[in-house]
This record gives C-alpha cells, structure tokens and sequence, in this order.
C-alpha cells in the first residue's frame, strides 16, 4: 500500500498525545513527574502506544501516572502542531473518577511520583510543567464547551446520526427533518 507521490519528503510521522483533565467538583487530579521533566506537575499524559486507540491510552494514562480508573465524560480539544521533521497531534478529554473516594498513587514509580487534587489556586503554586495548565483548568471550570466522544471514532464506523452523544439511526428524514421538527415544536 503506498500513499502515492504525497511530495518530496514523503509522509510525516505524527505523534499522537493524550491529555486528560479529570474534574473532582472543584479539584482537578494532577500528577508530579519524574526526575526526567524534573520533578514538575502535570496533567495525566501521555503518547498513545502502538494498536491503543486514543481513548484506550487515556484511560491507561491516568491509571498509570495517578492510580485511579477514570470515565471519559468528553473531548475537550484536539491540537495539531507541525514541527520539522514530525508533528504531534493530541487530544484533551475531560474525565471523572469511576470512584471518587479511590486512593491516588503515593508511590513513585516510573510513570510519575505521585498524584493529588487540587484546587487551581493550589495547582498555580506547584512549580509547573507547563503553565497553560492553569488555563485549561480554569475554562473547563467556566463551563467551556466538551465534545461528545463520538466525535472522534476509528474509521470504516457507519456515518450515524448522532443524538445526544449516542449513535442512532435517523428515523423520517434524517437529520435536516430532525432540525426542522425540532424548530416546529419549539
């Protein structure tokens, strides 16, 4: 299988990243890297691994960097960034505790230190990995819009219409009948 005369540099390796804001009422779960991004805190993250889809890798991201299992609630955004060379594309999904009362990781280990929850004002004075973070929060905190997660799907899935974050069969018309209707009883 060949993608044919794409240009002279031929494809570019992509990256794929997860990013998972998991929102405990008014904390969020943040993660203490290792020594190798020196010690700073973070979101769970992570590359997706070779056959994971991308929500697989965040749900074993956060297990993995914070101990605790996780339901993806949605998407937050997607990023792309073209580098020379590669590009990274990530996906940022909100999620919340499967159990909110479950121990995080106090142990360090290869994936991170440990885990807490935390404020953003108590997150704002951890030395930071990145201080965007504290944006990110904030606007999920504000209520900024979330994605279903069927926003994102493998290909070759069947083109449904999708109503209320799951898919279901259009039913008299499809989508454009479905507006239609729903404006005619409003």
């Amino acid at each position: 299988f060949t993608f044919g005369n794409m240009d002279e540099d031929g494809p570019v390796l992509t990256v794929f990243i997860v990013a998972v804001v998991v929102r405990k009422e008014n904390k969020f779960l943040c993660v203490q890297e290792t020594a190798r991004h020196y010690l700073r805190w973070f979101l769970p993250a992570g590359r997706a691994r070779k056959g994971e889809s991308l929500e697989q890798a965040a749900l074993r991201e956060v297990k993995e960097e914070a101990g605790i299992d996780v339901h993806l609630d949605g998407v937050v955004r997607f990023e792309h960034s073209p580098f020379p060379g590669f590009s990274r594309f990530r996906v940022i999904y909100l999620a919340s505790p499967v159990d909110p009362g479950a121990a995080l990781k106090t142990t360090p280990d290869a994936e991170s230190e440990r885990a807490e929850w935390l404020t953003i004002d108590e997150f704002r004075r951890k030395d930071l990995r990145d201080p965007d973070i504290v944006d990110l929060f904030e606007s999920v905190a504000a209520g900024r819009p979330i994605y279903p997660l069927d926003i994102l799907v493998p290909e070759n899935k069947p083109y449904a219409f999708y109503e209320g974050g799951s898919a279901t069969k259009p039913s008299g018309g499809g989508w454009l009948q479905s507006l239609k209707n729903s404006f005619a009883k409003g």
